[in-house]
């Protein structure tokens, strides 16, 4: 399959931005949360792009705790309007995990898959968790007629049948689970180690160019787009564990 095209200017970008920035895989310490209830909440950015072809991020990796459904830090193409037809790759942690994974998921009218990167063997594999991401590394998803693409890192880039024509790029973390005050599914990023959505691009004719994104912050979720280049932080503000 071809390379995503222009991965060579993005590897320069990574590479300069490597040379200066390190953030270790870690997990908050402070009081114990309960459970809430399912309530999706996100913290991060989203821009509505025509003809688009394809979305990048550097992303820092994060151990939330506690998780009682679902903590994701993704990057993602998506339909306009529909709950139902996006592509994403990003790291997952759920509940039975005791570190977070990269993961890719697709979704199709309503008919959506699940899959997780293998970097041993460079593929993508059904419903068994292997990579622990970097530190910080690229995730990409792409677009051609009829065709999804994910890639993380160097690896494999995984195709997936796509019927629709996105319009819209995401960058998100996201927590399944919100209840009251100090409550709930830990979101990526504490206000100590507060995670990172770097040098964030879309696609558009054949280029990539900056993104710009129009931040949200939902449950406990924060943003600070300030010392980012072309992207944002986000973290919790409880301090909560």
């Amino acid at each position: 399959m071809v390379r995503i095209r222009s991965k060579l200017v993005f590897t320069v970008l990574i590479s300069a931005f490597l040379a200066v920035f390190w953030i270790a895989n870690v997990v908050p310490a402070s009081a114990v949360c309960p459970s809430g209830t399912h309530n999706v909440k996100f913290t991060g950015g989203q821009q509505n792009v025509s003809s688009v072809q394809g979305v990048s991020a550097l992303l820092t990796s994060y151990n939330p705790s506690p998780v009682y459904e679902v903590t994701s830090f993704w990057v993602m193409l998506h339909k306009n309007g529909s709950l139902n037809d996006y592509g994403q790759v990003g790291w997952i942690k759920f509940p039975s995990y005791q570190n977070e994974y990269v993961y890719c998921e697709f979704n199709i009218g309503g008919a959506w898959a699940r899959l997780f990167y293998n970097q041993q063997n460079n593929n993508w594999q059904v419903d068994q968790p292997s990579t622990i991401p970097a530190s910080i590394e690229g995730y990409f998803v792409t677009y051609t007629p009829g065709q999804l693409t994910v890639q993380y890192d160097n690896g494999y880039q995984l195709p997936f049948y796509c019927p629709w024509v996105p319009d819209n790029v995401e960058v998100y973390g996201e927590t399944q689970n919100y209840g009251a005050a100090n409550a709930g599914d830990h979101m990526p990023g504490d206000s100590v180690n507060k995670v990172l959505a770097n040098t964030i691009m879309k696609k558009v004719n054949g280029s990539w160019s900056w993104a710009s994104l129009a931040m949200i912050k939902q449950g406990w979720g924060n943003y600070d787009t300030s010392g980012a280049t072309h992207g944002f932080y986000i973290w919790d503000t409880r301090n909560c564990n």
